[in-house]
């Protein structure tokens, strides 16, 4: 694949960071999260399209359209996403297995396959971005697309600025935002993402200058996570989760409370637990006791898929008990806040006592470097009300023309 000259990529910088050993607290994570742990039903986002996939983006030849945007806009829009998809996790490429020779003799190899994926992981949350932001994904024959591509810069820029607002789409729409419930994922990384977007390489955008390879901030901690029979302190604020499966899975839920960033910190700090529902585990339920700091709490992702560019969140009170949900890793998306069965598991009869339901609201976005996901995106519960001001996902409103 030959790289536009105005891209400039490198093999450590299409997505940023290295694992933060925050809520798992080993290397194994990288591994977990990589291995795409949800198992969701894949289904078209637009009729007659592709299946839309999380972390692939779609083939062919492409570039991003919403009603009324001048190509300012769109530039401006996909700088914002290249950011916030830069903040990502790098892929893990397993080293070859062997003595130091072997090892020197596969590194190229292993070198090349890694900055494969991280094109493709780029790409694939760089759409997942502008999606999820209320563009949609227009796809051009793959003649004409391929001439465009051919162009030098500024011809390919010219090309598609009366395209990306018009009022007649120029192309064939085979992305736009759709539920994350809807979204297929692949069991592995794809390291063949295609060409890269049209709207990528007709721009005037350095990836360049936006990524680093920070380390995890000093001021992230993770929270103990207890089992159904800890006892909390009568004044001590504390989440109960319930995670259950009706089916053989397994994933991960990660709960933020964000802080204020360190002292030159690009990032904030943050309190953050994990709780999980493992597949070697019979069906059935688990309930976790945290004793949690109050504040205001994000689902910040699930497996690996962070809700960075719009998730929901709810608040904990001194003294308060929240009960978060009960999740079922089959349909990892909506809790029951039924706090019936937690409450009966509990073995502090004074927590259950004071247990309330979570108030989730929708729609509140954060930096997506936080916890450092493999995938970025939005999660709506349904039901739920929205935080003022939010335009992503189902609330994405197009400019005016």
């Amino acid at each position: 694949m030959k790289t536009p000259p105005t891209l400039t990529p490198t093999p450590t910088r299409l997505s940023s960071a290295r694992v933060a050993d925050v809520a798992h607290g080993s290397k194994t994570s990288a591994r977990i999260l990589c291995a795409a742990v949800l198992a969701i039903a894949a289904s078209p986002a637009v009729a007659g399209s592709d299946a839309a996939l999380m972390n692939k983006a779609s083939s062919g030849y492409d570039y991003f359209h919403r009603l009324g945007v001048d190509m300012a806009a769109h530039d401006a829009a996909v700088e914002a996403c290249i950011h916030e998809a830069s903040q990502t996790q790098e892929p893990y490429v397993a080293p070859v297995i062997g003595g130091l020779l072997t090892q020197m003799a596969f590194a190229s190899t292993r070198a090349e396959k890694h900055r494969k994926l991280n094109e493709a992981q780029f790409a694939a949350n760089l759409e997942n971005c502008m999606v999820a932001r209320g563009w949609e994904v227009a796809r051009l024959d793959e003649a004409e697309g391929k001439a465009i591509a051919a162009l030098p810069q500024p011809q390919q820029a010219a090309t598609l600025a009366p395209w990306v607002g018009a009022a007649q789409l120029h192309g064939q729409v085979v992305r736009r935002y759709a539920p994350i419930a809807a979204i297929g994922w692949n069991s592995e990384l794809d390291e063949n993402h295609g060409p890269w977007s049209l709207s990528l390489t007709a721009g005037v955008h350095d990836l360049s200058k936006l990524v680093t390879d920070a380390a995890k901030p000093a001021n992230w901690r993770a929270l103990q996570i207890g089992e159904a029979k800890t006892v909390v302190a009568p004044a001590a604020s504390a989440i109960v989760v319930r995670v259950m499966a009706t089916a053989p899975a397994q994933t991960t839920w990660t709960f933020v409370r964000l802080d204020e960033p360190a002292p030159g910190a690009d990032l904030p700090g943050l309190t953050a637990f994990t709780v999980a529902r493992q597949g070697k585990e019979s069906a059935g339920a688990k309930t976790y006791v945290i004793s949690a700091p109050p504040g205001h709490w994000r689902l910040q992702g699930v497996g690996a898929a962070s809700f960075c560019l719009g998730g929901p969140s709810f608040d904990v009170g001194a003294g308060e008990a929240i009960f978060a949900g009960a999740f079922d890793a089959s349909s990892p998306y909506a809790p029951d806040l039924d706090m019936g069965p937690a409450r009966a598991e509990l073995g502090d009869a004074a927590l259950a006592a004071r247990l309330k339901p979570a108030q989730w609201t929708n729609g509140e976005s954060f930096p997506c470097g936080v916890m450092r996901p493999a995938t970025i995106y939005t999660l709506e519960i349904p039901n739920v009300p929205f935080a003022p001001g939010y335009q992503a996902g189902s609330r994405a409103v197009p400019p005016s023309p």
